[in-house]
Order: C-alpha cells, then sequence, then structure tokens
C-alpha cells in the first residue's frame, strides 16, 4: 500500500491522510488547538554588574535565559583630548585626540569675529529723563529709554552735565 494524500490545510488546521486501497475513508485531524505558542516576551533585563542580558517568555515554566555579554565591554574607545585651545591672536581652535594617529585638528575661527563695535553715544536728556545709546557703525537710530519713572523727587539735585567720550571711553557727570 501507498499513502494517496498526506496534506495539511493551514487555513483549517486539518491534517488529511488516505492510504490506497485500504477501503476506509480519509483520516483528517484536525490540529488547530495545538497552536498554542502564542507567548511574548515578557522578560528581557541586563545586569551590568554581571554583564548578563536575561531573556523570559510568558507562561513557559521556565527560568529565564542567560547570556553572558561580558566578551562585548572591551574598553577600546578610551581615548582622552590631549589639546583643546583657543589662540585668540590667530583665531584658532585646536583639537588633538589620543591615539588617534592623526595630526590636530585645526578650525579657524577668525572669520567669526565680525561685531567690534563700539558705543559711540550715551547721551541723557534731564529734560525728558531719556537716554540715548547709539553703537558705532550700526546703521541704527540711537535706542531711547525713558527713566522718568526712576524720578522720584526725594532729592531735588539736577544733572547738569552727563556724557560719554567714546575715544577716550570717559563718563562724565556733573550734579
Amino acid at each position: 500500500q501507498e499513502v494517496d494524500t498526506f496534506s495539511f490545510n493551514a487555513a483549517t488546521g486539518d491534517l488529511t491522510l488516505e492510504v490506497q486501497d485500504d477501503g476506509q475513508a480519509a483520516h483528517v485531524a484536525n490540529l488547530s488547538g495545538l497552536d498554542t505558542d502564542n507567548q511574548t516576551v515578557d522578560g528581557l533585563t541586563f545586569n551590568a554588574g554581571t554583564s548578563e542580558l536575561a531573556i523570559s517568555l510568558e507562561d513557559d515554566a521556565e527560568v529565564p535565559v542567560t547570556v553572558d555579554l561580558s566578551a562585548l565591554a572591551v574598553d577600546t574607545d578610551n581615548q582622552e583630548v590631549d589639546t583643546f585651545s583657543f589662540n585668540a591672536a590667530t583665531g584658532d581652535l585646536t583639537l588633538e585626540v589620543q591615539d588617534d594617529g592623526q595630526a590636530a585638528h585645526v578650525a579657524n575661527l577668525s572669520g567669526l569675529d565680525t561685531d567690534n563695535q563700539t558705543v559711540d553715544g550715551l547721551t541723557f536728556n534731564a529734560g525728558t529723563s531719556e537716554l540715548a545709546i547709539s553703537l558705532e557703525d550700526d546703521a541704527e537710530v540711537p535706542v531711547t529709554v525713558d527713566l522718568s519713572a526712576l524720578a522720584v523727587d526725594t532729592d531735588n539735585q539736577e544733572v547738569d552735565t552727563f556724557s560719554f567720550n567714546a575715544a577716550t571711553g570717559d563718563l562724565t557727570l556733573e550734579v
């Protein structure tokens, strides 16, 4: 005798067996109830002290399986910065890393220093209580601040002169 049919239907879960000339109907066994392995990982932990990774499955009645990962903890990147400096005269920022086999990395930052403005006007108008400040070469009108809220009349003195000389850096105040 030979096997006429031996098949499995995944959609129905039926396993079918027919034997040649046995005079019997096809034997069918439904195996759909056997698919009970719908487990998920319910534990995944790493112990940094032992370098072990533990994995456990839901409802498997087994102790977690561990894997020793200590061989992966080789410290091959223990480099330190040898040099990190800035030369204000040249504008060079220099970085050297220990044992990297490369020359020092240098970035010239001198092109970034474009804001060399100075205060070229600082005046106070006693009549309006406004302080005016202007910067050299900024192409802007002076910025004014109203200081009248500070003019609490507790001292009846007045400012005779309040000026700033940008060339000398002198601030002059006369009461």
